[in-house]
């Protein structure tokens, strides 16, 4: 399991009235600009008009935008709002193998430009495309001893969720469990990294003890969702509806700064738990309409499941598939 954040987003918004609003001043001040300065600014607005451009699908725009920026500014390497308008326009052509080289060359000419594969590697994610969800944020490091157990976790488990490179995916996560043994994201990701590779016996003993200990811990908020949801259940509320247009997010415990127990509780508490004659009989709740941790516990319980399927111990799997639709959750893949 991964734990995600928002992103970052780049300010791209610049408009020409502020270049004429500096010349203005400088002119009424008596203050001589050199041209190098509203060269360059002049340049930035160009990348911020190749941007819209991209926003608004006119791809073909793009390059002329950059050429006019390179005219005014040559040194433009030196300008994230450049690389973040290569990034982006690789991205929606779908050329994900030239995104990962574009954040590579632009983490080598600038380390806060890292920045700008992190956040399309959550982008990537999101559009479940994991095995370059992973390969990006990969493109972002330049001394691996040096990682975080984190992004060792993040590419491990995007990895795992596509299926590829497990040897390299089991290398991350082993190195970040050095650091954080007992965390029940980073033993999950180890279990379904093994489970992919066919080694579910190995793969048990991390989900028993990733379900376990996220149990453990959101043991208090548990009670309360059983406590809304039977209140919820007197008062005849029935299931939301599932928005099939929603974008899926990337599944996995909210970074610090989200609501606390109780809150998240109450103003995003589940429906009420279905009843045993309609848990076959229901839309599953979107990611969105459900409490993050209820979700990260389903995630767990879901590949626990699967795990135990694997091993032939069906009575055992199909709890947790219980559990998932008595919360009206998926019991598939959507759980990741």
């Amino acid at each position: 399991m991964v734990r995600t954040g928002d992103g970052k987003t780049l300010a791209m918004r610049r408009s020409w009235i502020s270049v004429l609003v500096l010349v203005a001043a400088a002119v009424a001040l008596g203050i001589v600009i050199e041209p190098s300065v509203w060269r360059a600014e002049l340049a930035r607005w160009k990348l911020a008009a190749a941007a819209n451009a991209l926003e608004q699908d006119r791809l073909d725009e793009v390059p002329r935008w950059i050429n006019d920026a390179r005219e005014l500014n040559p040194d433009l390497e030196s300008e994230q709002d450049y690389w973040y308008v290569l990034i982006l326009e690789a991205y929606q052509r779908r050329d994900y193998d030239r995104m990962v080289e574009l954040i590579a060359a632009a983490t080598a000419v600038d380390q806060r430009f890292r920045w700008l594969g992190e956040y399309m590697a959550l982008r990537l994610a999101r559009a479940e495309q994991f095995l370059y969800a992973a390969r990006a944020l990969e493109a972002t490091i330049t001394d691996r001893d040096q990682v975080s157990p984190e992004t060792l976790n993040a590419m491990a488990y995007w990895r795992a969720l596509a299926g590829a490179d497990l040897d390299q995916a089991l290398q991350d996560i082993e190195r970040a469990l050095k650091v954080l043994p007992d965390d029940p994201a980073l033993r999950d990701t180890r279990a379904w990294v093994l489970f992919q590779m066919g080694r579910p016996l190995e793969a048990l003993a991390d989900a028993q003890f990733a379900v376990e200990t996220m149990e453990a811990r959101l043991r208090p908020v548990t009670d309360l969702w059983q406590r809304v949801s039977e209140l919820l259940r007197g008062q005849g509320t029935s299931a939301p509806q599932a928005d099939e247009t929603a974008a899926p997010a990337p599944a996995g415990e909210s970074p610090p700064g989200t609501a606390s127990a109780a809150t998240a509780a109450t103003e995003e508490a589940t429906a009420p738990p279905l009843q045993e004659e309609e848990e076959t009989n229901y839309v599953p709740l979107l990611e969105g309409q459900v409490d993050p941790q209820l979700w990260s516990l389903a995630v767990l319980k879901y590949h626990r499941a699967r795990i135990l399927e694997a091993l032939g111990r069906i009575e055992e799997a199909q709890q947790d598939y219980a559990w998932l639709r008595q919360h009206r959750l998926p019991t598939d893949d959507r759980l990741h």
